[in-house]
């Protein structure tokens, strides 16, 4: 996700200025002109450029004008559907994973390392990713743990919207162990759901806001 806000960023500060530019060059070639004085002499500075010239620049700031918006529209994210109203809570559901079973890694901060670990999914629910997390990240049973979500819903067949809970961000964590959680709970669906293509996540329906960051409910925060 930030490598695209990122991009979106860079096409925009392109764009821009190219726009910065265009405007330079028109006011450059449509600043008067004196013609060399003799000491002493009046400037004269009545002459400026010709009508056809001016023309010229118009459509020069026209072109950039239209190039800034285009790039613009073309950084803008990719479609995906908004979450819909009034979905199904589906968290005890039993699901289908892949293999029947679910491979994922997980940052353990004690041993400040990446793990990786298979667990066996056959007649698991739809909430099992986030037991595994929960067990994981907090050692703790998932009613009981941070990542305890309010529901788990699927609409469409292939995205899947994870409302958690306000007790999200009570968990005294930097930046990098939060994305590393975000991660792992998104990677653990859309790796070994098969239908899955997108996750959601908010929290007490709405917007995901912990200061370190905010997700809107209704953008993917992982596709595939």
């Amino acid at each position: 996700m930030q490598s695209k806000k990122k991009k979106i960023i860079l096409i925009a500060a392109a764009a821009a200025a190219a726009v910065i530019i265009a405007v330079i060059a028109v006011t450059t070639r449509n600043a008067p002109v004196a013609a060399p004085a003799e000491s002493g002499s009046p400037i004269d500075y009545s002459q400026g450029v010709s009508s056809e010239e001016s023309a010229k620049d118009a459509t020069l700031l026209a072109e950039a004008q239209a190039l800034a918006n285009a790039d613009l529209a073309n950084s803008a994210a990719p479609s995906a559907p908004a979450i819909p109203e009034g979905l199904e809570d589906r968290q005890q559901a039993v699901a289908e994973y892949t293999g029947g079973a679910i491979a994922y890694e997980y940052y353990d901060i004690t041993a400040d390392k990446t793990i990786e670990e298979t667990q066996p999914a056959k007649e698991k629910t739809v909430s099992y990713p986030l037991e595994v997390a929960a067990d994981k990240l907090f050692s703790l049973p998932l009613d009981e743990s941070p990542l305890a979500p309010n529901s788990i819903a699927i609409f469409d067949g292939e995205n899947i919207v994870i409302d958690f809970n306000a007790k999200i961000y009570d968990v005294p964590m930097g930046i990098v162990f939060e994305e590393a959680m975000l991660g792992t709970i998104a990677n653990m669906y859309l790796d070994n759901m098969e239908n899955i293509t997108r996750i959601y996540f908010s929290v007490d329906g709405k917007n995901y806001a912990s200061g370190h960051f905010e997700l809107n409910k209704d953008v993917p925060y992982g596709t595939k």
